[in-house]
């Protein structure tokens, strides 16, 4: 595995630059009898193996009349697939790409979901969800775009200052789940959420090509 991921190293700029070239182009992804359409510049869940991640964790869950919220849901693969698990879903992202996304993809599935937009929970009313799925930005570089903020997490980690801070009100029966990798800033991440009384429980952790995926559990530190 680590011959791999160095190999992936090594050709890292020529995967980079036929990267961006595919993802300049609409896309369609299928994924547990989910059909949908990835916009340029929309994060796409089948190149990056977190979206996977997920869907297979949430599997464990009882998700029948749950009410559920994807922060930041790009295509909208996971929330779709939530919502045929019996969630009660909405999808939100602050991307309009994504958000036109999300609609067709809605429509083409013929799934009903409510679609947000909203930066983080500014527009959201935490209270209103028993479950939140997260898969964060998490390169700590400041986005130059809106489609660089499905990657890019802020030069000083702003992304998760904002959503620990706004998290803090949640009730104690949300249940949060969010996904990363042994690529990003695992302890700075976590730091920045210790210092709003936050804790990080693992519940999974898968490796794929070498790479370490974690599926957190985050809630209130008890005293």
């Amino acid at each position: 595995m680590r011959l791999i991921r160095k190999g992936l190293k090594v050709l890292h700029p020529i995967l980079r630059r036929v990267m961006q070239w595919y993802l300049s182009g609409v896309r369609f992804y299928r994924f547990r009898g989910i059909r949908v359409k990835i916009l340029p510049g929309v994060f796409h869940p089948g190149l990056f193996y977190s979206t996977r991640t997920l869907i297979r964790f949430v599997d464990i869950l009882d998700l029948r009349d749950k009410r559920l919220l994807e922060l930041g849901a790009g295509s909208g693969l996971l929330a779709l697939y939530c919502t045929r698990r019996g969630a009660r879903v909405t999808a939100s992202d602050i991307n309009p790409k994504a958000i036109k996304g999300l609609l067709e993809n809605a429509a083409m599935n013929q799934i009903s979901l409510e679609v947000a937009v909203s930066d983080l929970f500014e527009r959201l009313d935490p209270d209103d969800f028993d479950i939140v799925l997260i898969n964060p930005p998490y390169y700590p570089r400041a986005p130059e775009d809106m489609d660089q903020r499905a990657w890019y997490c802020g030069s000083d980690f702003e992304y998760f200052h904002k959503l620990f801070r706004e998290m803090v009100d949640l009730k104690p029966y949300t249940q949060v789940y969010m996904i990363l990798s042994e690529d990003c800033s695992l302890e700075e991440i976590q730091k920045i959420a210790i210092h709003r009384g936050l804790i990080f429980d693992l519940q999974l952790t898968k490796r794929v090509l070498g790479e370490m995926n974690f599926v957190y559990q985050i809630r209130k530190r008890t005293q």
